[in-house]
């Protein structure tokens, strides 16, 4: 985890921190990694409670979010603390070139379950992020590429 000058300050948000996957982006995104079977007992095990008025709170609905994300961005607004809205975006991690063959143009997304996945995220307070919601996705499928280049 890296804050920016000025980013909001998510206290609880550190690695090991592992009772919010469902109320934050990095988690959604990486929950939606998982073989549906090991999600639910992983999310059924740490609980679905709820941070804020708007955290998914029903597995059911939360695992339709997951699975309907197309294009590997998922957005929180405001489900983990009220006053920040997050996006992460899930990117496949490179793999060793082979007989050398240069990599897939677009890494960010695929099929491929054997395949390791990580997840880059950004946080903006609610406000700026319902301004500028577009451009701040796109930034993050930047970094995303530059993860992978």
């Amino acid at each position: 985890v890296s804050e920016a000058p000025g980013s909001p300050h998510l206290e609880d948000l550190i690695p090991g921190f592992d009772e919010g996957a469902h109320a934050t982006a990095l988690g959604k995104a990486l929950l939606s990694r998982l073989d549906p079977r090991a999600r639910r007992a992983y999310l059924l095990a740490q609980g679905l409670p709820a941070f804020t008025p708007g955290t998914v709170t029903d597995l059911d609905q939360l695992d339709h979010e997951l699975v309907s994300c197309r294009d590997g961005v998922f957005v929180e607004e405001g489900q983990f603390d009220g006053q920040v809205s997050c996006a992460a975006r899930l990117v496949r991690a490179p793999r060793p070139r082979v007989d050398d063959q240069p990599p897939a143009p677009d890494r960010t997304l695929g099929t491929t379950d054997a395949e390791e996945w990580w997840a880059i995220g950004l946080s903006a307070s609610t406000e700026v992020f319902a301004q500028r919601r577009d451009a701040l996705v796109q930034a993050l499928g930047v970094a995303a590429l530059d993860l992978v280049a």
